[in-house]
């Protein structure tokens, strides 16, 4: 049986290392975690400046895809970081 605070905890560690092959071994708990851990995980990858997210949410999104459809909301989290590095590589004020 997974220990999912021990995911979520590093997960957290991951992300603030940087280290995207563990995070993506990591991330193939996602089907059996519990909504709460998984929102945990999801807030983690979001906080995560935006060239380490988005290779993680596209991970989430060609793998997860049942996840996906339950949290629809990771698709405009990597529409919005692409855009954040879109404008910030153009300097585009809003």
């Amino acid at each position: 049986m997974i220990n999912e605070q021990d995911v979520l905890s590093e997960i957290e560690f991951c992300r603030k290392t940087k280290d995207l092959i563990k995070i993506k071994i990591l991330l193939r708990e996602l089907p059996n975690l519990n909504e709460t851990i998984l929102n945990k995980i999801l807030t983690e990858v979001d906080l995560a400046e935006s060239s380490y997210a988005i290779p993680l949410l596209i991970h989430i999104l060609v793998n997860h895809i049942p996840i996906v459809q339950a949290y629809p909301e990771i698709e405009n989290i990597v529409s919005e970081k692409i855009i954040g590095i879109y404008k910030k590589v153009l300097k585009i004020n809003e």
